[in-house]
């Protein structure tokens, strides 16, 4: 039989679009630069995740035009301590001749180690060369989630190397569809568990990373009625957290979410540990 139940240890753009035919002088913003079509002033809002960008497009070419900004452009900035910026999906502009326009662009950073940008940082426009960054960029577009937190994890796990375990969101389809491609294109291993984290700048515009809760899925088999006790020790093997109560399950297939609040907890290794009458059945690691 099947036995499933509950177990918790305690103590992203807007498209403008006109009357004329733009799609036949569709040119991507870096090649209109290059041309001479338009002017540009990059006015970054002083954030690093999402609605980051926003630019003042002017329109000096003959006539009317659409600006592309392809998935994998990135905003590089003057200041080498602060983070470069990406894009992660197409966004279009179109642009009568002679016309200026605010053209907000959807970015993420991509050093999390560096500092966010702030409204009086300095940029230019350029394409990512990080091949494994625009496989990662042209997915996302393809998935048309506007997940901001979703897509910064994810740029992240290519960009700084983070575990897939911090891609979490309410939107498992779009989570699922993430770890199983980042996996697949930088050869992470995915994990039984995810870690959400609250994100924030800090001071002296750093950003700010706080593991609030892991959560995943736990399986075993058992031939006799089940006693459960649950437990999670530390890299020593030291036991940190015992849950005072314990379960009493029949024998068969059992399935139960584990979900714990990791706020406060110093990073590192940890595992998950569950006893059938005193007998060791799962034994899980997990970090953060």
């Amino acid at each position: 039989m099947n036995t499933k139940f509950k177990v918790a240890i305690l103590p992203f753009l807007i498209l403008t679009f006109f009357s004329f035919n733009a799609s036949k002088s569709s040119i991507t913003i870096e090649q209109a630069l290059k041309e001479k079509k338009i002017e540009i002033e990059i006015l970054p809002t002083g954030t690093y995740s999402g609605n980051s960008i926003n630019i003042l497009v002017k329109n000096i070419s003959n006539g009317p035009i659409t600006i592309v900004m392809d998935p994998g452009t990135t905003f590089v900035p003057e200041d080498n301590g602060e983070q470069t910026l990406v894009t992660t999906q197409e966004q279009m502009l179109a642009i009568h001749k002679g016309e200026s326009k605010n053209f907000m662009v959807f970015a993420y950073c991509t050093e999390a180690s560096d500092r966010c940008p702030s409204t009086k940082s300095k940029f230019t426009i350029s394409k990512s060369i990080n091949p494994t960054l625009l496989k990662l960029a042209n997915f996302i577009d393809s998935l048309k989630n506007q997940d901001d937190h979703l897509i910064q994890q994810s740029v992240w796990c290519v960009t700084d190397s983070e575990s897939v375990s911090n891609i979490y969101s309410d939107d498992l389809k779009s989570s699922k569809a993430l770890r199983n491609y980042i996996c697949s294109i930088t050869g992470q291993k995915d994990t039984w568990y995810s870690t959400r984290r609250d994100i924030s700048v800090g001071n002296g515009n750093v950003i700010l990373s706080v593991p609030k809760e892991v959560k995943g899925e736990l399986a075993f088999e058992s031939t006799e009625p089940v006693e459960l006790q649950g437990f999670v020790k530390d890299s020593t093997g030291k036991i940190i957290v015992t849950n005072p109560h314990k379960t009493n399950l029949p024998a068969g297939k059992i399935k139960f979410e584990f979900n714990m609040k990791v706020n406060g907890w110093a990073a590192g290794n940890y595992t998950v540990v569950y006893t059938n009458n005193g007998q060791e059945v799962i034994n899980q690691p997990f970090s953060f």
